[in-house]
């Protein structure tokens, strides 16, 4: 093993920072003097790693918007693999990013160096002929995910679950909520309902796109961001769990005095969060995050404040919380206020994207990582994905599965409800407001759901992620030798 210390790692967007800087740390636990280059937002750049280009340039969502950035790309993906092939580090982890990173990842592999990804494509749902290529790219796929692992293992592809770190940085009893008794759920990928029971539909070739051929044309560049690469699902229906039926019982969960005094103290819980963006208790407060990418912000945002704006009037002194990260976004988000007249709207902007859901008694927001760090906060929500129209038009005749949302791809039930595309719109989402504010208390049965797949999830994800990179290395060590 060449250099043992060094690392190459590239992260495409906000998400991939996370779980990056999470694995720098792990990893240095085994070996303290490794550092690390490639791309990386600033919590891995905090940690010390070296980033060649900034990673929004990575952050393109969809089939078809990446090929207007594909020279500006082009040339991100050659300066790394010159960096890399110069440095040769002991292994290239690429996370998340995959049409971007696994075909950096396929040119280092053949040179003789290492390869891991950290989270799977959505290889499961689409274009399954997708896993030979990657069988040729990797020495080993980290999953976040259980049902994720049964393709590549078909495939002879070394593959280990480590579970989702945001299941290990939030703390179960720090919600707000009793945690319903579930004992412990099977850990086994066999048994997990997903892997038993989704219908995936495949075809028996893969799907080829416009993506595709302008990647075979010039050879490599970008990434359709894999945990927003689920498909459309059919519209939301009333009966779904988030909220008991209208007119019906509803429970209202006590809390003693000494939980809630306990309960104030923790980070994620709704009194902590409350107290630091200075929210009564009780208060009615809804979050609304409708993306972390331009494309999702112009399409969403608009309908999200027109539902909220209605919503305003129906239900006076009702909140709402809007978290923006980064200067670009929240300018465009001061934009759409402005311009779409919803400057008198009672909506807080602020940074931080969990405080806005640990906050919230309901959270309406784009699918994608959100709708997990949201079941894990034990945040009834809507879940709303809407592409642009020709990516639309080409995904959902070539992705099919059940449902988009990652609780329900979890559950392999809908637990919570999923508009896609013109069912994002302002009647649909009041709805949904109107539900809650007639069951404000969320559904015991929905939570019990959610805590059982937080408990799946919990694996102490960037510890699993590292020591498993530790034995790709032994491993491609031997077989080199």
């Amino acid at each position: 093993m060449t250099e043992a210390h060094h690392f190459g790692i590239v992260a495409g967007e906000a998400s991939g920072d996370i779980l990056g800087a999470g694995l720098i740390e792990s990893l240095r636990q085994i070996w303290p003097a490794a550092r690390f280059s490639g791309i990386g937002g600033p919590a891995m750049e905090r940690l010390g790693c070296e980033s060649l280009a900034p990673m929004e340039r990575l952050a393109v969502m969809g089939l078809v918007e990446p090929l207007a950035r594909l020279p500006e790309l082009l040339r991100i993906k050659r300066r790394l693999e010159r960096h890399f092939l110069a440095t040769r580090p002991a292994a290239f982890i690429g996370i998340d990013a995959p049409d971007f990173n696994l075909r950096l990842a396929k040119n280092l592999h053949r040179r003789g160096i290492a390869t891991a990804h950290y989270v799977s494509p959505s290889v499961w749902a689409w274009r399954k002929g997708r896993i030979r290529g990657i069988a040729r790219s990797i020495d080993l796929m980290l999953t976040l995910f259980p049902f994720e692992t049964a393709i590549y293992r078909e495939h002879g592809i070394q593959v280990r679950c480590v579970g989702h770190p945001l299941a290990d940085a939030i703390d179960p009893t720090d919600m707000g909520h009793p945690s319903p008794d579930m004992g412990h759920p099977p850990q086994s990928d066999a048994g997990h309902p997903l892997a038993a029971g989704m219908t995936v539909g495949s075809s028996t070739r893969d799907t080829r796109t416009a993506w595709d051929t302008a990647w075979d044309t010039h050879p490599p560049a970008q990434s359709i961001r894999s945990d927003m690469g689920h498909p459309p699902a059919a519209a939301a229906k009333s009966t779904t769990m988030g909220h008991p039926p209208a007119g019906g019982s509803r429970t209202t969960m006590g809390h003693p005095s000494t939980a809630a005094e306990k309960s104030a103290s923790k980070p994620d819980s709704r009194e902590s969060a409350r107290r630091q963006l200075g929210i009564g208790p009780g208060s009615r407060v809804i979050a609304l995050l409708p993306g972390s990418r331009k494309g999702e912000i112009t399409r969403m945002a608009p309908v999200f404040l027109a539902a909220a704006a209605a919503a305003e009037k129906e239900f006076p002194g009702l909140r709402f919380l809007l978290p923006c990260t980064g200067a670009e976004n929240r300018a465009l988000v001061e934009n759409i206020l402005k311009e779409g007249g919803f400057a008198g709207l009672d909506c807080q902007r602020l940074d931080d994207s969990r405080q806005a859901m640990a906050a919230a008694d309901f959270v309406i927001l784009a699918s994608g990582t959100a709708t997990l760090e949201a079941m894990l906060l034990r945040r009834p929500m809507a879940v709303c994905y809407k592409l642009a129209p020709l990516t639309h038009a080409i995904a959902s005749r070539i992705v099919k599965v059940e449902h988009m949302a990652i609780p329900n791809l979890l559950a392999g039930e809908r637990l919570v409800p999923e508009y896609v595309q013109g069912e994002v719109n302002t009647q649909n989402l009041l709805s949904e407001i109107r539900r809650f504010m007639e069951n404000p208390e969320p559904d015991p049965a929905l939570l019990r759901k959610f805590a059982e797949q937080h408990e799946l999830l919990r694996k102490n994800a960037s510890s699993a992620a590292a020591a498993a990179i530790r034995e790709m290395l032994v491993s491609t060590q031997s077989s080199a030798g």
